[in-house]
């Protein structure tokens, strides 16, 4: 049996905050959880809240009501 671990780096900028959700919640649909995780920025952010175990759908409420406040 092969174990494969995913390594997912996450950039830098606002904008993307939302895509990196996106990306996240792709990923979880596929089954795919990943092993290591890196950012920037705004990458940094989701990247860190997604390790501390919060659920894509928690993450994305938090994006949202940011954007909302904005």
């Amino acid at each position: 049996m092969s174990l494969r671990k995913v390594a997912v780096a996450l950039s830098g900028g606002a904008a993307l905050g939302l895509a990196h959700v996106g990306a996240l919640k792709a990923m979880e649909e596929f089954g795919v959880r990943p092993s290591f995780l890196s950012g920037t920025s705004a990458g940094s952010i989701i990247g860190a809240m997604y390790a501390r175990g919060l659920s894509v759908a928690e993450i994305e409420d938090v994006v949202l009501s940011i954007i909302e406040d904005l």
